[in-house]
């Protein structure tokens, strides 16, 4: 009981909208914990990691100029928080169009130093499985990297996010959401919480990719809506859906018009 109150806790405290802020009364377990993203900070691209095949990889392998990233920070043997942020993490991909490997990549990194890619590899195989959208196609798009202390440090405060080891329960203290790299390791957006709306997923990648991805009709949708801070989500933007209804009434408009031109120029060279 006392360790689901706790995650509760966590859960709401990531939910919260990704600014400074100023929390009294919370448990000692918390203490230092937080996630205060830096939008629009570059992360550093030069930090060595090791794959779930035991390669060394750099994140410069996945934010390459290419690709925006989905970042995901949690550690294989966490008891609770971090598996639910996966499971959200799938479950609103699953309902996108969007695709790994083809119009993002998907890359998890452990926070804790101890693991290795003995736990990666099982965990990138169960998610692909639980996935099962495309996913032996879409599997290069995966990562699930673990590194030393020193790199998972340099990353997690280049991304705001503040955890602490509780020895009393032999885990980690952490807040619970994910972030989103433009293709160059910039740091655009981050959402809350443990799970995700597909639709916030879309827009969150669509944005980090500078509108480089997906249809036109998704880049579309990114126009009509805007991130709202207050609520963490993005919300339909009034002004630009206005714009877009007007510009589309007025092509309708002018093709009438042309229809109905054209038809008595037709007509006239009849007589």
């Amino acid at each position: 009981m006392k360790r689901a109150l706790l995650v509760l806790l966590l859960c709401l405290l990531a939910a919260a909208p990704a600014a400074a802020q100023v929390v009294t009364g919370v448990p000692a377990d918390l203490e230092g914990v937080s996630i205060d993203p830096p939008l629009g900070a570059q992360v550093p691209l030069d930090l060595p990691f090791v794959d779930e095949t035991g390669e060394p990889v750099t994140l410069a392998d996945y934010a390459s100029g290419e690709q925006p990233v989905l970042l995901v920070l949690a550690y294989f043997e966490c008891p609770m928080l971090c598996t639910l942020v996966m499971n959200g993490t799938v479950r609103a991909l699953q309902s996108t169009p969007l695709l790994p490997g083809r119009d993002f990549q998907l890359v998890l990194v452990s926070f804790d130093p101890q693991e290795t890619p003995a736990l990666a590899g099982p965990k990138k195989r169960s998610y692909l499985w639980s996935y099962d959208k495309d996913s032996q196609a879409t599997a290069d798009g995966w990562h699930f990297l673990t590194g030393s202390q020193q790199s998972i440090q340099a990353l997690t405060d280049a991304v705001g996010f503040h955890y602490r080891w509780v020895e009393e329960r032999k885990e980690f203290a952490h807040g619970s959401g994910i972030f989103f790299l433009t293709p160059t390791g910039v740091l655009s957006r981050f959402l809350g919480g443990i799970a995700f709306d597909s639709l916030d997923v879309r827009l969150a990648l669509l944005e980090a990719a500078q509108g480089q991805v997906g249809t036109r009709v998704e880049q579309l949708i990114l126009y009509c809506y805007h991130y709202d801070p207050s609520t963490g989500r993005y919300a339909p933007a009034a002004a630009q859906i206005m714009s877009a209804a007007s510009g589309f009434s007025l092509l309708l408009l002018l093709g009438f018009l042309g229809y109905w031109w054209r038809r008595d120029l037709g007509q006239g060279g009849e007589r």
